[in-house]
């Protein structure tokens, strides 16, 4: 049963940054624990930055900061604002690098804040890893037995996990990110694995399997959604509806953004 070495793909790629300081944006979870860990082996000098709204405090940043104590890296938060008219700036500068589902501009908005304040010229994060696994609900409905279909119709897409935005994003903030999960040879590593080899007995097994020196020492929570999870940064765009913004009367936030991407908001 093939399984995917995840390591050594992660070493071959984070290998190549010649800077010593690296950022890697931070959840506390599996996959930014990988590429934790992977930074580790090779002697980078870290700085985790985990974000959170200003008034709200999330399950990822808590385990975010925790695992920076446990293994002595330097932490920086990253508060997300709440304020309105903020948050329309905000939303107007993501449309320019191209986003256009809610999924985008909910997806790209904390990031945004990571590329304003990492002191480092290099940030590595986990996006994308979710879809090798085959571990959203549409997914694990309709395609655990037919996996690489599925994996093959999200990597098509250029900008999936917001790629495309957050080069962009750090390019306009005269960065560089690295997007390790979504590297052909990453993309190459997990073709053709099944989804029992990748997610059995547990959720990302795979992963915990490369890094069993690492997580065997530790207890780590399974993957939770951006959007689904405690992170309330859709609940506060919701404050969008009862705004100037909401022309149409929408009941639902997608609308405004189909109303920002017309160019009917200013």
């Amino acid at each position: 049963m093939l399984k995917p070495n995840i390591r050594k793909v992660l070493t071959n790629i984070i290998e190549k940054i010649e800077d010593e300081n690296v950022a890697i944006a931070f959840s506390g979870g599996i996959d930014s624990l990988s590429i934790l860990y992977t930074c580790m082996d090779l002697k980078k000098k870290i700085t985790l930055y985990s974000f959170t709204l200003d008034n709200h405090v999330s399950t990822d940043f808590s385990s975010a900061r925790r695992f920076a104590k446990f293994y002595n890296i330097n932490f920086i938060p990253i508060f997300l604002p709440t304020d309105l008219n903020t948050i329309k700036d905000d939303l107007r500068f993501i449309k320019t690098l191209g986003a256009i589902k809610k999924t985008d501009f909910v997806c790209s908005l904390p990031m945004l804040y990571l590329y304003k304040n990492i002191k480092e010229n290099v940030l590595i994060n986990g996006l994308g890893a979710d879809g090798h696994f085959c571990i959203s609900k549409k997914g694990m409905i309709h395609f655990k037995d037919k996996i690489q279909e599925f994996r093959d119709g999200l990597f098509v897409n250029e900008n999936y996990a917001q790629k495309l935005i957050n080069i962009k994003m750090a390019k306009y903030y005269n960065k560089t990110t690295i997007i390790p999960y979504l590297e052909k040879e990453m993309i190459e590593e997990f073709r053709d694995t099944t989804w029992d080899s990748i997610n059995k007995p547990r959720q990302k097994q795979a992963t915990l399997d490369n890094y069993k020196d690492y997580f065997s020492r530790i207890k780590v929570r399974n993957h939770t959604n951006l959007q689904l999870g405690d992170s309330k940064i859709e609940k506060n765009l919701e404050q969008l509806l009862s705004s100037d913004w909401n022309i149409n009367n929408y009941k639902s936030i997608v609308g405004i953004f189909n109303d920002l991407n017309r160019g009917v908001l200013k």
